[in-house]
């Protein structure tokens, strides 16, 4: 059997290097190589004009995985009708499927995240995150004639799912499943499959390395309030950082011992004008952080607060409450799939509403009962996520 597994999905996309498409990506992979017996061929392939994971690369020369680097858009189609592969798995297939013939006796295998594309189109608050012309004109043409982008998507989309008759879609939550059979109705619900997002490894942290690495940003155990993925809108947390400064106008004192860690933007120039001068010292502006690291800040939050308006899946809060670390999340798409009754939740587009969930987040009793739900539902989303790896195993290797 002849695999070609698709390692640009572990690639940044769009600028941003840092997504739940990746990590899945890298996760299966190993994962797959794990299962794989002397009867299975793995190539790969990744697009030669993005930066790839060195990692990724020793994986591949440990196990004798013949690599391709390609300029996907120009060289997938001949890289796919030369390789005379059996299947090909992408979890995360771009425009560059859509212009592949593909060969009638191979088997396309593709992960379907979501379709945050055709579910949050933009945001009033988009802007602050925009940098270039081009950009903020891109943004003005989806706020004011969404359904252009809309109908742009659905056929590129639609292209890919049409590609050929051999082909198993995957998605990673139900809300993912119902919302692809809204909004490509010519499909038949038993031609998608749910399987639960990868799990992540479990994570060896020595309690001297935890010290150093909350030393070196100034912050202690349980003494912060932590934020993710701040450069990106539709994580939300321009509006999660206007509701926080809301309760630090009113509400001060709560915040006498407390931090606000806030990762992926380095300075924080998206939101200084967000936050007068008397509150600034409350807040920790990093940029993203290595995944050891950031399981070492997940574990050690007073509170993880997850405002993200749109998801396929959400590993955040699900990696918080590994550690047993209160979250406060937007009650949306797969997050309350996901979560469960083991957080808060918030309308993501009501900075009240937020604001009230900041105070109740520091509410003792409120916290314990949720606690004492996160270790019953963690233990029933990684038991899905197992069977999820099991699942896509199988179909990429034909079981």
């Amino acid at each position: 059997m002849k695999i070609l597994y698709d390692l640009s999905a572990t690639q940044p996309v769009g600028g941003i290097k840092f997504h739940g498409g990746s990590e899945y990506s890298k996760i299966l992979f190993r994962n797959l190589i794990n299962k794989r017996d002397n009867r299975v061929n793995i190539d790969v392939y990744y697009d030669k004009t993005r930066n790839i994971d060195k990692a990724l690369i020793g994986i591949c020369k440990e196990n004798n995985i013949n690599i391709h680097d390609i300029e996907v858009n120009n060289e997938l189609n001949e890289l796919i009708n030369k390789g005379e592969y059996d299947v090909v798995y992408s979890a995360l297939p771009g425009n560059e499927y859509s212009k592949v013939n593909f060969p009638l006796n191979t088997k396309l295998v593709i992960t379907q995240h979501g379709l945050r594309g055709l579910e949050l189109i933009s945001d009033k608050y988009q802007w602050f995150y925009l940098n270039g012309l081009k950009n903020k004109i891109k943004y003005i043409g989806k706020k004011f004639f969404p359904q252009r982008t809309i109908n742009k998507r659905k056929k590129y989309i639609s292209k890919i799912f049409s590609i050929t008759k051999n082909i198993e879609i995957i998605t990673d939550s139900q809300h993912s499943k119902n919302s692809i059979l809204y909004h490509f109705p010519n499909l038949k619900e038993n031609q998608i499959i749910v399987a639960a997002a990868m799990a992540k490894k479990d994570d060896n942290i020595e309690k001297q390395e935890e010290e150093m690495i909350l030393n070196k940003l100034n912050i202690k155990s349980k003494k912060y309030i932590l934020l993710v993925s701040a450069d990106r809108w539709e994580k939300n947390n321009y509006r999660m950082i206007k509701a926080i400064v809301k309760v630090l106008k009113t509400r001060k004192q709560l915040f006498e011992k407390y931090k606000i860690l806030v990762l992926g933007n380095e300075g924080g120039n998206i939101y200084k004008d967000l936050i007068e001068d008397e509150y600034k010292d409350f807040f920790i502006f990093k940029g993203y952080v290595e995944e050891h690291q950031l399981n070492v800040l997940y574990k050690n939050a007073f509170t993880l607060f997850y405002p993200s308006l749109n998801e396929g899946f959400g590993y955040p809060p699900l990696e918080a409450m590994k550690y047993e670390t209160f979250s406060v999340c937007a009650a949306d798409s797969s997050i309350t799939e996901v979560c469960g009754d083991a957080v808060i939740y918030f309308n993501p587009y009501d900075i009240d509403e937020m604001a009230i969930r900041v105070i109740q987040s520091f509410d003792t009793v409120n916290r314990n009962v949720i606690k004492s739900k996160m270790v019953k539902q963690y233990e029933y989303i990684h038991n899905l996520q197992e069977l999820g790896s099991t699942c896509v195993i199988n179909k990429i290797y034909g079981e």
